[in-house]
């Protein structure tokens, strides 16, 4: 009959939770989960789930541990940490989330699998010797006041030399005796098998099988009786959770009919015979070479590669190369780019790069471009006419949880703008900071998101001073294949007034320079530039998913909310930014979509959008 679903945790923010183990009280469970370092990596850490309440206290932090057991007592776990290379068996104090190293491993040696005995005093794990799993006894040696120790070291080998691993104890009142059940490989599928041990210290028994699945075996676990073991069997459609009874298993009380009148014509024995024990042979998968000694990565190895980079919109189209440097893992990636086509568009090139070998991150450009958007047909604002060229640093650090992310971002830039068509220049300096944070939440089929980014900035153009701030909010929610998504911008500018400064909408952005250096561009290229500009604007998206597109309904507004709209109905196929270094393989950020124009004055048209770009 199906099982009734008595509890129930869901990663309602972040990764799941995984491998469950029971505490003695049967209200509590230990349950692991993959967590966040912050800086891009992630490692094993453990909680504990209340049935109660449905709460997980989470007790221990960048621990990176794995098979986390607890003790017959409840208030300490064995597990096994690995990090860097290493797994070493530990114990975790389950109230304060100390850890403590009871035997280190070895890169050629991990620790796997720890299961404590139902005294506490040995804990049984597996380790690899010679390309073969065996099974390794340590005592605890318990010490009051101070963390605990391991003491002897005992390994189990079997003559047949097959791998066996994920020992469970097995106690000595049950209805095998007292042994190690295990996961053995010695018929060339895994099964479950006794190894009978009247003592750790004592000699084992012939080793029993007890399974005889084609699949394979896997998570072994006993109730406090030892009655029965519960496991995971294998097949093509996946794993199954299955119960044997191991008292039928040993006394045969609901024996098959067939096989009771079978009986008297074959006998089986459990007990093997070792005719021939096989001898492990442990083969290099690579040819051995000698390691480079040069010292450290550095710059890494460097490769090259050329991109191509384009746009097209309202307001024409451009096109133009990148030449792109990256290393295997991205520590320092720079671009050489050069773009050309409509006047009405950003042209010129740029000298951009940026190093990731420390936190933060480092970026840095040179750049030099030109725009004419007088030169566009029906909407024309001369006063944007400008060769803008300079340089931009900025520093980004960004943090991960478990389902939420944040960055900080500050920089600034400085560089000179020649209107085109006057004689003076004008020197602009412009500082900004930028704070972004992100949280998913999740619940089976259903989910929701929200994000927000905050940027101010402030500068000098020519004479005169200004600042600004900019704020994004957005939310998104899943459930059942549909998608829906919605973000609201907003944005003031304050200080003397300048047109290259007011916030102008419209047009396609800048594909040579950082969009913190013109933070006050705001584009769509469905629209030409300039087709509305103000000291504050206010752009609103709401969108769902169609037929892997984004449809949606957009608005800007820079003079005023009810006297005036931009509003585009469209469809948007977009590929957000891929960065694999390892591949060569820089920042890509691709999208193209048609829009349909609602407002004046381009009511009723339609257009066809899109462009590929490259950051390092």
């Amino acid at each position: 009959r199906p099982r009734r679903a008595v509890a129930r945790l869901a990663p309602a923010v972040g990764t799941r939770y995984d491998a469950p183990r029971f505490l003695p009280d049967g209200r509590r469970l230990l349950v692991w989960r993959s967590e966040p370092l912050g800086d891009g990596a992630w490692r094993g850490d453990i909680g504990i789930w209340n049935l109660a309440d449905g709460r997980v206290r989470r007790v221990t932090r960048g621990a990176g541990l794995h098979h986390a057991v607890p003790s017959a007592d409840g208030e300490r776990a064995v597990a096994v940490r690995c990090a860097n290379g290493v797994c070493d068996l530990v114990e975790v104090d389950l109230a304060t989330g100390r850890v403590t190293v009871l035997a280190p491993g070895t890169p050629d040696a991990p620790w796997a699998h720890p299961a404590p005995s139902p005294d506490d005093r040995w804990i049984a794990a597996a380790r690899p010797f010679g390309g073969v799993w065996q099974i390794v006894l340590a005592e605890r040696l318990p010490s009051p006041g101070t963390p605990a120790r391991a003491g002897r070291m005992r390994t189990i080998a079997m003559p047949d030399g097959a791998s066996r691993h994920q020992p469970v104890w097995l106690p000595a009142d049950g209805p095998l005796g007292p042994g190690l059940l295990v996961v053995s490989e010695a018929g060339g599928v895994a099964n479950l098998e006794l190894i009978p041990l009247a003592e750790p210290g004592a000699e084992p028994g012939v080793p029993r099988p007890l399974t005889r699945v084609t699949g394979g075996v896997a998570g072994p676990s006993l109730p406090r009786d030892g009655s029965a073991v519960y496991f995971l069997s294998m097949h093509a459609n996946g794993l199954d959770v299955q119960r044997l009874a191991l008292a039928d298993s040993v006394e045969a009380r609901r024996a098959n009919p067939v096989l009771q009148r079978a009986a008297p014509l074959v006998r089986l024995d459990p007990r093997r015979a070792y005719v021939a024990p096989r001898a492990p042979v442990v083969r290099d998968t690579f040819a051995l070479g000698e390691v480079d000694r040069r010292g450290a990565y550095g710059l890494g190895p460097r490769r090259y590669g050329v991109w191509p980079v384009a746009g097209g919109g309202a307001a024409g189209g451009y096109g133009g190369l990148a030449l792109v440097s990256a290393d295997p893992v991205g520590r320092l990636t720079w671009t050489l780019q050069g773009v050309a086509g409509a006047r009405e568009l950003w042209r010129g090139g740029a000298l951009g790069a940026t190093w990731r070998g420390m936190r933060p991150a480092i970026s840095a450009t040179l750049f030099i471009t030109e725009q004419r958007p007088s030169a566009q047909s029906r909407v024309q604002p001369a006063s944007l006419d400008v060769r803008y060229g300079g340089a931009a640093i900025a520093a980004e650090l960004p943090i991960e949880g478990n389902g939420w992310s944040m960055g900080v971002r500050t920089g600034g830039s400085v560089g000179r703008l020649s209107p085109l068509g006057a004689p003076d220049d004008a020197r602009r300096i412009t500082g900004h900071g930028e704070v972004r944070a992100q949280l998913g939440m999740r619940r089976g089929a259903r989910s929701a998101g929200l994000g927000v980014l905050l940027h101010g900035g402030a500068g000098r153009t020519g004479d005169a001073s200004w600042r600004r701030g900019i704020g994004t909010v957005a939310a998104s929610a899943a459930a059942g294949g549909r998608v829906l998504r919605a973000s609201l911008t907003a944005g003031a500018a304050g200080g003397e007034r300048s047109p290259f400064e007011a916030f102008t909408v419209g047009g396609i952005a800048n594909p040579l320079v950082e969009p913190s250096v013109l933070a006050q561009r705001l584009s769509h290229p469905a629209l030409p530039l300039g087709i509305t500009s103000g000291t504050d604007v206010v752009i609103w998206r709401a969108s769902t998913r169609l037929a892997g597109a984004d449809a949606y309904l957009w608005n800007a507004s820079a003079r005023g909310w009810r006297r005036e709209q931009h509003r585009l109905v469209g469809l948007e196929w977009a590929l957000p930014d891929m960065r694999l270094p390892i591949i060569n393989v820089p920042g890509v950020e691709a999208r193209g979509g048609i829009a349909y124009s609602i407002d004046a004055p381009f009511r009723r048209e339609l257009r066809a959008y899109g462009g590929i770009g490259v950051s390092p």
